[in-house]
């Protein structure tokens, strides 16, 4: 658990970023921290770490009233190797970790689930091949607590996409390709509904690579993927994905058109399919690593690195449903040196967070900074150390906007991986509109003005009824 001294300072930080805190000691290097969080702030970071002999898969859960568990080995002691986990928790805290591991031959797709009541389970192999390599799992679980898990595996003749979906009352169904046979494809990300759709994007490709998705809906499974960057110039790579509670999507990615990169984004609309491409950067340089959140109704903000005048500057663009993509605006612009590597999150009253790597010169910090729902970005903020070499950003967050930024720091020895806690002003500081509310709660306000009314009416109807 987290040390008295420590706990007691997060409890004590009211508003803010809290101090940074280290998850591990074990001496090996720990790389690639990622992290997953519930609606009520419970939190899972993974990540895998040299034990001396081989990289382990481990883990470390946070609980609001207890603070950090400790770390766990999740992977099988007698596998040579365990590589880049991914995390994604459940409607009652559960959690499923995927990653490669790999069993002296090749890298095969494992997964293990935490129950908060009982603890970790199991770890199961979900598609083992025979001399056939499995890289880069996603996963992603919906309120009902069935997951997607989603991966690339060659198959002899080229790379596909893969997946595989967990449903609480029967367990693990069959593992099933995305994509045709020899199709090249790579780096799958993953997302989902409450309903339990999901899309899943990927790029794919030969001589130039495209970003495809391909759309899943419970009862029916996936459809056949759907090609997204329609543009011939030049390669499109890294794609990344989110939904909202209605069932539209929006994924973005970065797209070489003969002379710069530039970040395009398609949004997909639950009733009348893909509705067409966007470019999101302001054209002046190149732009890269592009990253997207999306709010239960459907606005949204991406965020990307963009390099001008000698260095990169974080940027973002906001979605609003009624009026389509605002106009890019810096967010690390008053920074010295560089920023890359941005993770976007926002919660149900429309509030964006994003945290980066940010070069000092000397070495790297991890920055933060926020916006309301209607725009604004505050001062970024350092929430590293200072001292070090900070690297590799996650961030997680949940409906009401409590966040985690996880990190690996490194440049004293082994790299180790630290975490902070974001809490959020109370909604009164930042009070919803009607552009920004969550669907729960905008349904509910609906439903509280009609009972009013009905009841004005019938105290006017009874106050004018004449008498006998």
């Amino acid at each position: 658990m987290l040390p008295p001294n420590v706990l007691e300072r997060v409890r004590a930080q009211s508003t803010g970023w809290s101090a940074p805190v280290l998850l591990e000691t074990e001496g090996g290097d720990a790389q690639h921290p990622q992290v997953s969080m519930d609606r009520t702030g419970n939190a899972t970071v993974v990540w895998f770490q040299w034990n001396g002999s081989r990289n382990e898969i481990r883990a470390n859960r946070f609980e609001p009233a207890a603070g950090w568990r400790g770390a766990e080995i999740l992977s099988n002691e007698t596998s040579p190797d365990g590589l880049e986990p991914w995390s994604a928790m459940g409607p009652r805290s559960e959690a499923l970790v995927a990653w490669e591991e790999w069993d002296g031959r090749v890298y095969n797709i494992a997964a293990r689930g935490n129950n908060p009541t009982i603890g970790w389970g199991t770890a199961v192999v979900l598609w083992s091949t025979v001399g056939w390599p499995l890289y880069h799992p996603r996963v992603a679980i919906d309120p009902s607590g069935a997951a997607q898990v989603v991966w690339e595996g060659w198959d002899g003749t080229g790379s596909r996409i893969y997946s595989a979906r967990y449903a609480p009352e029967t367990g693990w169904e069959p593992s099933a390709p995305l994509g045709p046979t020899g199709s090249d494809a790579h780096y799958p990300e993953i997302a989902v509904d409450p309903q339990g759709n999901a899309i899943a994007a990927w790029y794919a490709g030969g001589a130039r690579a495209d970003v495809w998705a391909s759309r899943y809906r419970p009862g029916f499974g996936w459809a056949t993927p759907v090609l997204l960057d329609t543009s011939s110039a030049g390669d499109a790579f890294n794609p990344l994905v989110a939904m909202d509670a209605q069932g539209n999507g929006i994924v973005v990615w970065q797209q070489y058109d003969g002379t710069r990169w530039g970040v395009w984004a398609a949004r997909y609309d639950a009733s009348a399919g893909w509705l067409g491409v966007t470019q999101l950067d302001d054209k002046a340089g190149d732009a890269e690593a592009p990253r997207i959140a999306v709010s239960p109704l459907g606005f949204a903000t991406a965020v990307w690195s963009e390099r001008t005048s000698g260095r990169s500057v974080i940027w973002a663009s906001r979605f609003n449903p009624a009026v389509g993509w605002s106009g890019p605006e810096t967010v690390s612009e008053a920074l010295p040196w560089s920023g890359s590597a941005p993770q976007i999150t926002l919660d149900d009253l429309g509030r964006s967070s994003v945290i980066w790597t940010q070069v000092n010169g000397t070495a790297s910090d991890i920055y933060a900074s926020r916006a309301g729902a209607t725009g604004g970005w505050e001062a970024p903020v350092r929430i590293s150390s200072g001292t070090l070499i900070s690297r590799a950003p996650r961030l997680a967050a949940n409906e009401q906007g409590s966040a985690i930024a996880v990190w690996e720091e490194a440049g004293n020895g082994p790299a180790n991986v630290w975490a902070a806690l974001f809490t959020p002003p109370t909604p009164a500081t930042n009070p919803p509109s009607s552009s920004n509310l969550s669907l729960p709660t905008a349904i509910a306000l609906v439903a509280i003005g009609v009972l009013v009314g009905m009841l004005l009416v019938l105290a006017f109807s009874r106050r004018r009824r004449p008498r006998p």
